[in-house]
This record gives C-alpha cells, structure tokens and sequence, in this order.
C-alpha cells in the first residue's frame, strides 16, 4: 500500500517505503517591503519557525543571532551553513516561546517572519513581553490540485505535515476512506484534523 506525503519537502519523514509525494500545497513568498530592508540591519535576533522560513531568508540572516523551532528547521539552516544562536526543543511557537523566556533580550530587536496564516500566538508573547520585534508575513500556502487523479484503494496511509494540508483534503476530497491511516506531524496539525468532520487520525 502506497503512503501520500502531502507536504512540500518528503524527504523530512523518516518512513520512505512506498512513500508518494503528493503534494496539496505550495509556498509563495512574498517579497520584504521597504520597510523591512530599511529596517534589517538593526534586527538583533531572527526567529525562523519553519524550514519555509530558512529556504527564503537563507543568504540574508547568517550574520544575525538565529533562534530556530525544532530539530527540521535546525536542519534546513545547517544546509545552508547559516550558524544559530539556539534551537528550541519542541517545532511549535510553544517551543519558541519556552527558549525565549530563558534569554535575556534586553535591547534585542527581534525578527519574526512566519506564515500568512501563523497562529497569533508566538506574536502575542512578544507583545505581551514588550520586546522590541517587527513580525512580517513572509509567505503564504495556497492549495493545488494534483495533476493525477489518486485510487485510494491503494492507499493505505496519508501524512498531514500542516493543518494546511489538512484543510486542503478536505477541500479536494472530503472525507476519509475508513481504511486508511492518518499520520499528523506536529499537535497542530492532529489538532485541526480532529477538528474536521469527516476525517479522523488513526494515528
């Protein structure tokens, strides 16, 4: 039986055997404004919280204290030679947040580029602490339509890598095959499947 990644990069998930890419989402950065480039060189620190993050900012943040989410985007920035200042344990804002409430940042001005559809969470304790930050929209995820159509009978199990993902199932499918095993990687991914009716993790 085949296993669908429908993430952007398959090469993350540890399990290759009959592993499919089948992607339902892309990446589209946007371009810094002007005012982020008139702003970057007083940036003290930057926050990369997805490989996303890592791929499009890779040549512009190596001379910058880089604090990165988890063991995967850690891994994207090695690939680039970008050094970091440290890696938070857990890949969620979560895990951001517990590694910064450790430092001090007297002084700092943080960087956070994230997602168009991020949860407002890592923001609102960067407010709330009244650090000096610029948060910025870097990209946003839109969904795509695979060119193949896919015989779920042949499928055994899916891998939701965002609740992007997730939502373009549902989007493109509707519900589950009762047969098939949903593998979430990440709490807020298993979070928004459970979330959608019709869909259900047997992971």
């Amino acid at each position: 039986m085949k296993t669908l990644y429908l993430g952007t990069d398959p090469s993350r998930y540890p399990n290759q055997v009959n592993l499919v890419h089948f992607p339902l989402i892309q990446i589209q950065s946007m371009p810094l404004s002007q005012e982020v480039l008139q702003e970057f060189a007083s940036f003290t620190h930057v926050l990369v919280t997805s490989p996303n993050t890592a791929h499009i900012l890779k040549h512009s943040i190596a001379q910058k204290k880089v604090l990165a989410i988890g063991e995967g985007t850690a891994a994207t920035l090695k690939s680039y030679g970008v050094p970091m200042e440290a890696v938070a344990a857990r890949e969620l804002q979560e895990g951001m947040i517990e590694l910064l409430e450790n430092m001090m940042l007297e002084g700092a001005y943080l960087f956070y580029p994230r997602s168009s559809m991020a949860r407002p969470l890592l923001r609102e304790y960067l407010e709330g602490r009244r650090l000096k930050c610029y948060v910025y929209d870097l990209y946003e995820t839109k969904f795509v339509r695979p060119a193949e159509a896919v015989d779920f009978n042949e499928v055994g199990e899916i891998v939701f890598t965002s609740p992007s993902t997730v939502h373009a199932f549902a989007e493109l499918y509707g519900n589950m095959p009762k047969h098939v095993k949903c593998t979430c990687i990440g709490p807020v991914t298993a979070s928004a499947l459970r979330a959608r009716k019709g869909i259900t993790s047997a992971s």
